[in-house]
């Protein structure tokens, strides 16, 4: 984890980190979440991850980056209260990350219609 932290240090400080050694990271990344390693402890790759740029996450505009959630009954939260999707919908695979989230802001996503259901548009 000591890594972990350096890397993202390095990064946050605006250091150049060689791209040897960031794809040497990567890897050892998703190797150790592929493992199940401890929670806090992906946690803290998967965040290190997508700041060196995680090569799980492609185009967005890709139909694999997204998986569906059916419609269906299904059980919600720490009360186990059940709900009803009732129309199908797409759920992207991992989290949206900075850089993603400055790309929709930059390309007017809060303003453009077609992006959002009507209750996100109200």
């Amino acid at each position: 984890m000591l890594v972990a932290e350096a890397l993202d240090l390095c990064r946050a400080k605006g250091y150049a980190i060689p791209e040897a050694l960031a794809g040497r990271f990567r890897q050892i990344c998703l190797d150790a979440i592929d493992d199940e390693i401890a929670v806090p402890a992906r946690q803290t790759l998967g965040l290190c991850l997508g700041r060196l740029g995680d090569p799980r996450i492609g185009d967005l505009r890709d139909p694999a980056a997204y998986v569906e959630v059916p419609a269906g009954d299904y059980l919600y939260g720490y009360e186990n209260k059940p709900i009803r999707i009732e129309h199908p919908f797409l759920l992207a695979r991992y989290p949206v990350t900075n850089s993603q989230h400055h790309a929709f802001i930059e390309d007017k996503g809060y303003s453009t219609r077609e992006w959002w259901s009507e209750e996100g548009w109200e």
